[in-house]
């Protein structure tokens, strides 16, 4: 599951040889959403067809063109003492 903009989007994948990659299918929710992000994000994920990872940073790609998408690990917040 992930989330662009202000919808819940899943889509089912399978991984060949640690890179490639084919997406299928996809749910969402159906809330109107201000921009173009999700439009923009799955149009990113309905094109990609392999993928590369640092252990920081997943860049999703279409064949050897530059990426597609890149998102970068977040640090985890800190846990709030409850005072």
């Amino acid at each position: 599951m992930a989330k662009a903009g202000c919808n819940m989007l899943g889509f089912e994948y399978k991984i060949k040889n640690e890179i490639q990659v084919r997406l299928e299918g996809g749910i969402s929710t159906r809330m109107a959403c201000p921009g173009h992000l999700e439009k923009d994000y799955i149009q990113a994920l309905s094109e990609t067809d392999n993928l590369a990872c640092d252990g920081q940073t997943l860049s999703l790609h279409k064949a050897r063109m530059a990426p597609l998408a890149r998102f970068v690990l977040a640090e985890e917040a800190p846990a709030s003492s409850g005072e």
